[in-house]
C-alpha cells in the first residue's frame, strides 16, 4: 500500500497536469528558480543561472538515467521571461528539431541510431513498411523501447492508418511507453482526427501509468482537406508539438512532380501561419537525397519562412541540415544586442540601419534559446557519447584566425607613402577588360594613329581605369573598414602610360575630420598616386572616406610630405601642344552651349556577375562587393569609383571626342547594388576656347548618375540649377534640393561628377577643312 505522502504526491502531479492540458491557463509561465534532478540515491539542484559548463562537468558524475533526464530538461527549459507562444498551450519550450531522421526498421540501425546525431527520431510503420512487414516492425519498435536505448531521446513512431481505428489502437497500445515523445499522424483530413488519436492515448497513459499529455502528437498535412482545415488541426489538442508539411503528397493530389513543382510552395505558408497560430514549430518534409546544393535552397527557404526543422531520410543529411537550421553568428550577434536593449541596429560600418524594436525581441529570443540548446547538447554528446582522454590519431583543435584590413591593422609613419597591396601591369587585357563593361568613345584609348599624332608612345589606358585602380589597389591597407568611400578629387593623369607599363599604388594621409555632431564618424582625406617602373608619377587623386570614430583615434597625420606630388600634366601639355596636327581631320562635334542639360541615351547595367568581377579585376577587397553570404542583395554595392566611372562613360561620343578629361571633385551621393542600372545627366557650365592652342576648347560639366529611372522621363521638365552648382556638396544637400523642388529624383541619384575636358572646336561650317584627309579612297 503506498502511503499517504506518497498518495498526495501523486494527485498533486496530476492535478497539475490536469489543470496544465484541460484548464488551458493564459498567464504568462516563469522559469523555475533551479533544476532538480533526482535519482534512487543523487539529489542534484542547480541555480537557473548556473553555467552551463559547470552542469555538464557535474553531469558525469550521475548514472546514465539521470545523466539522460537532466540533459531532457535542460534541452526543454525555457529562458526567463519566456511568453507562453499560445492560449491553452503549455509554456515549457519544445525540444530541438532541426533534424528529424527517419531510422530503418532493422535491429543493426535501430541500435546505432545515435550515430547519426540528429534532434529527433522517427520509427516508421507507414510508407517505409510493406503491409505484410507491420506486424514484425511493430513488435521490434516496441522490444527497442524497453530496452532503454532511446531515454533521453526525442523519438516519435509514425503510425500506419488514422481511419483503421482498431490497428490505431492496436500501434498505440505496444508503443505507448515512458521513453517515447510521441507519435506522427499522417494522412489527417480533419481535427476529429487528432480528437481521436487524443482520446486514445489519454485512455492508454492512464493503463500505463504515464502523466497526461505524455504522449505529444505530430500531424502531418499532406492531403487537401488537411490544408483546409489546418488552423483546427493545429489547435485540436494541447499534445500537439509540431505540425508537418507534407509536400510530397500535396504535389501528388495536384499530378506534379514533389520535388520541382511550385505548388508545393505555395502550401508551404498554410502549413506555418496554422502551427504559429497555434504555438507549435512548423517542420519540412523530406526533399532530395544527395543533391546538397537543392537542399540548401530548400532549407534556406524554409528556415527563411519561419520552419524550425526538416525531415530527413538518410543520415548524411543530418550534419547538413542541422547546421542551416542553426542560428548563424551574424543571427546571434543581432539576438544579443536586440536582447541588450539596443534602438538601432548596425552590424557594420557599410552596412544599412536597422530600428528595433518590440517586434523583435521574440525573434531575437528565440535565436538565443535555440542558440542555448544546441549549446546544451553539443556537451552532452561530449560527455555521453566520446570517450574520455584523445583518441588514436586526435591531433587537438586549432583557433582560426583572420586578417584585418585597413588603417587599424596597417602600420604607417608619419608623412611616409605606404604602398597599395601589389603592383599591375597594364597590357591590352585591362582595357579589353574595361571597355567591355564601359562604353569607350575616345578615340585616344582605342586608335594608336590617333594616339601616336598626339605625340603619345601609343594608345592610352581610359582615364577612369587609372583612377579607379589609384584607389581601389589601396583599399586593402586603407579604407576596407571604412563605412562610406565618400568620391574622388582632384583626380589628374600627369604622364603617358604604354601598354606594358607597371603601375605601383601608394597612399598619404592628409587630414582627419570630425564628421557631422555625432561624434561618431570621422573623415580621412588621403592622396593616392600611381608609380610607373621608371619611379615616375602617372596619376594623382584625392580621396575622402567616412571611417568609424575609434578607427581613425591612434592616427597621426605629419604636417609634410616626404614626398612632394607633381602639380602640372605633362599629358596635358603634349595634347594641348600636338591637337594641331590632330586639327587637320574630320570632327563631328557638335557645339556645346553653357547653362545647357544634356541627357544621356546610354545607360550602364551592373548586373552581379560582372559587378563581382570588376570588384576582383581592380582588387577591391571590401567584403560587401563580393560575399553573398554574409551580406543581402540590399547591402551588395557596386564599387563607388565604378559607379562614377559608369557615369562619365555614359556620355559616349555625346560631347564628341574627348582628348583629354580630368576630375576636379566627385561623390557618389546614394548606393548602387548589383542589378541597379545607372542613367546620366549633364550641365554644361562653361565652354571656353584655350589660348594656347585655338583648334581647342575645354568644357566644364557636372554630371549626373540616376539610378534605376529611365532618363525619357526627365525630358521636358525643369530642374533646379542648384542641383548643378556648388562644391563639396554633400548627400543630405542633394536628398533637400530633390525633395523639396525635384522629387523624382529624390534618392535616385546615385553619384555626381564635376569634370573637364579638352576636345576640338567644331567646324564652323559643314564644308570640311582644307587638307582633310579622306577616309575612302
Amino acid at each position: 500500500m503506498p502511503s499517504n505522502k506518497a498518495k498526495r504526491s501523486k494527485t498533486c502531479a496530476t492535478g497539475y497536469w490536469q489543470r496544465r492540458y484541460l484548464e488551458a491557463p493564459i498567464r504568462p509561465q516563469r522559469r523555475p528558480s533551479r533544476l532538480t534532478v533526482r535519482t534512487n540515491d543523487t539529489l542534484l539542484q542547480f541555480p537557473s543561472e548556473f553555467p552551463s559548463c559547470i552542469k555538464m562537468a557535474l553531469i558525469s558524475r550521475l548514472t546514465p538515467h539521470a545523466q539522460n533526464s537532466l540533459r531532457k530538461m535542460m534541452l526543454t527549459t525555457p529562458p526567463s521571461g519566456c511568453l507562453s507562444p499560445c492560449r491553452g498551450r503549455s509554456s515549457v519550450a519544445s525540444p530541438l528539431m532541426r533534424s528529424v531522421l527517419f531510422l530503418k526498421n532493422s535491429p543493426e540501425c535501430l541500435q546505432s541510431f545515435s550515430e547519426a546525431r540528429a534532434d529527433a527520431y522517427i520509427m516508421d510503420l507507414e510508407d517505409a513498411v510493406p503491409k505484410d512487414k507491420k506486424d514484425p516492425a511493430l513488435k521490434l519498435y516496441a522490444d527497442t523501447l524497453k530496452s532503454g536505448i532511446f531515454r533521453g531521446k526525442t523519438v516519435y513512431v509514425r503510425l500506419s492508418d488514422i481511419n483503421d481505428e482498431a490497428k490505431l489502437q492496436k500501434e498505440v497500445d505496444a508503443l505507448c511507453h515512458p521513453d517515447l515523445t510521441g507519435f506522427i499522424v499522417p494522412k489527417v483530413t480533419s481535427c476529429d482526427d487528432i480528437k481521436k488519436t487524443d482520446d486514445i492515448l489519454s485512455e492508454l497513459e492512464k493503463k500505463n501509468n504515464l502523466l497526461p499529455g505524455h504522449c505529444k502528437i505530430a500531424p502531418i498535412l499532406e492531403t487537401l482537406e488537411a490544408l483546409w482545415h489546418a488552423p483546427a488541426i493545429a489547435k485540436a489538442s494541447p499534445r500537439l508539438s509540431a505540425l508537418i508539411n507534407g509536400r510530397a503528397d500535396i504535389a501528388a493530389c495536384f499530378r506534379k512532380d514533389p520535388l520541382s513543382s511550385p505548388i508545393g510552395k505555395s502550401f508551404m505558408l498554410d502549413v506555418l501561419h496554422a502551427a504559429r497560430a497555434a504555438g507549435i514549430p512548423a517542420l519540412d518534409g523530406v526533399t532530395y537525397l544527395d543533391n546538397f546544393p537543392r537542399l540548401e535552397r530548400d532549407v534556406t527557404l524554409g528556415k527563411t519562412l519561419g520552419f524550425e526543422g526538416m525531415l530527413v531520410v538518410h543520415p548524411s543529411l543530418v550534419p547538413f541540415v542541422n547546421q542551416l537550421y542553426s542560428p548563424t553568428r551574424q543571427e546571434r550577434e543581432w539576438a544579443e544586442q536586440v536582447t541588450a536593449g539596443v534602438r538601432v541596429y548596425q552590424r557594420s560600418a557599410q552596412e544599412y540601419r536597422q530600428f528595433i524594436g518590440p517586434p523583435h525581441r521574440p525573434c531575437a529570443s528565440h535565436i538565443l534559446e535555440t542558440h542555448r540548446k544546441i549549446q546544451a547538447l553539443e556537451a552532452s554528446v561530449s560527455i555521453n557519447d566520446k570517450p574520455f582522454g584523445k583518441p588514436e590519431g586526435d591531433l587537438g583543435t586549432v583557433t582560426p584566425l583572420k586578417r584585418k584590413g585597413g588603417l587599424g591593422a596597417n602600420p604607417m609613419k608619419e608623412g611616409a607613402w605606404v604602398p597599395g597591396i601589389l603592383p599591375v601591369t597594364l597590357d591590352s587585357s585591362w582595357r579589353a577588360s574595361w571597355n567591355s563593361s564601359f562604353l569607350n568613345a575616345r578615340r585616344l584609348n582605342s586608335d594608336d594613329v590617333t594616339a601616336r599624332e598626339m605625340g603619345l608612345p601609343g594608345i592610352q589606358p581610359p582615364f577612369h581605369l587609372l583612377a579607379t585602380l589609384a584607389l581601389s589597389l589601396a583599399v586593402s591597407k586603407s579604407s576596407e573598414i571604412g563605412r562610406f568611400g565618400l568620391g574622388i578629387s582632384n583626380a589628374v593623369q600627369l604622364k603617358p602610360v604604354v601598354e606594358g607599363d607597371t603601375v605601383r599604388p601608394y597612399f598619404s594621409l592628409d587630414r582627419v575630420e570630425e564628421a557631422g555632431n555625432s561624434g561618431k564618424y570621422a573623415i580621412v582625406t588621403s592622396s593616392h598616386v600611381l608609380v610607373n617602373q621608371r619611379d615616375e608619377v602617372v596619376f594623382r587623386a584625392t580621396k575622402p572616406t567616412m571611417y568609424p570614430r575609434v578607427a581613425t583615434e591612434k592616427l597621426h597625420i605629419a604636417k609634410e610630405r616626404t614626398k612632394q606630388i607633381p602639380s602640372d600634366s605633362e599629358l596635358r601639355s603634349c595634347i594641348i601642344q600636338n591637337a594641331a596636327v590632330r586639327g587637320s581631320t574630320e570632327t563631328t562635334s557638335l557645339p556645346l552651349e553653357p547653362n545647357k542639360l544634356h541627357v544621356h541615351r546610354m545607360v550602364k547595367v551592373f548586373s552581379p556577375t560582372e559587378s563581382k568581377g570588376l570588384s576582383n579585376l581592380i582588387r577591391a577587397t571590401n567584403e560587401h562587393h563580393l560575399n553573398i553570404e554574409k551580406f543581402t542583395t540590399e547591402d551588395l554595392v557596386v564599387a563607388g569609383p565604378l559607379v562614377e566611372a559608369a557615369t562619365v562613360h555614359n556620355v559616349a561620343d555625346d560631347f564628341g571626342d574627348i582628348l583629354y578629361e580630368e576630375v576636379v571633385e566627385a561623390s557618389n551621393v546614394n548606393r548602387v547594388n548589383q542589378e541597379d542600372m545607372v542613367g546620366s545627366i549633364s550641365f554644361i557650365h562653361n565652354v571656353h576656347p584655350l589660348p594656347e592652342n585655338p583648334d581647342l576648347e575645354e568644357v566644364t560639366v557636372r554630371t549626373l548618375g540616376i539610378k534605376n529611372l529611365d532618363v525619357d522621363e526627365l525630358m521636358e521638365r525643369d530642374f533646379p540649377v542648384r542641383l548643378f552648382h556648388g562644391t563639396n556638396m554633400k548627400t543630405a544637400d542633394y536628398e533637400e534640393i530633390c525633395r523639396e523642388e525635384f522629387p523624382l529624383l529624390y534618392r535616385r541619384i546615385a553619384a555626381q561628377v564635376l569634370w573637364k575636358f579638352l576636345r576640338l572646336r567644331p567646324a564652323a561650317t559643314n564644308e570640311a577643312p582644307a587638307g582633310t584627309r579622306p577616309e575612302f579612297s
